[in-house]
């Protein structure tokens, strides 16, 4: 079930190794940012953050464990589908690092990825973006 993200929550997520909880810590205090928790009776299989940069335009993230269920992905697929069609952005932007099994699920949730920075590419990073006319 995904429901609103509660204080917490983000104590009990097994974070694979690219969701570091540590350093973005303070995004769980901050109100300007929204945030949801996918909770399979009562074990935490993702919590989804995003903030809105421009008017519709949003940042956003996932922290996810190492192995997620064919059945969470698909919830949150659908979370997201419904969001999008819910707040109607323009764009949603993300970032991570340059891996085989995280460009995988940005492919999957709809985002295709950016041209790399020379910066990007120094540290192992990728720009990914959805966009809506």
């Amino acid at each position: 079930m995904i429901r609103k993200f509660k204080l917490g929550d983000h104590l009990d997520l097994k974070p694979n190794k690219y969701s570091n909880i540590g350093d973005i810590s303070d995004v769980f205090f901050d109100d300007t940012f929204i945030k949801h928790t996918l909770d399979d009776n009562g074990e935490i299989k993702c919590i989804m953050c995003w903030k809105q940069y421009l008017p519709k335009h949003y940042a956003v993230f996932f922290l996810m464990p190492d192995l997620i269920e064919i059945k969470h992905a698909k919830a949150l697929k659908r979370f997201i589908n419904k969001t999008i069609s819910e707040i109607k952005p323009k764009s949603c932007v993300t970032y991570s690092f340059d891996c085989g099994m995280l460009n995988k699920w940005h492919k999957f949730f709809g985002f295709q990825q950016q041209r790399r920075s020379l910066l990007e590419q120094a540290n192992g990073f990728n720009t990914w973006l959805i966009k809506w006319v």
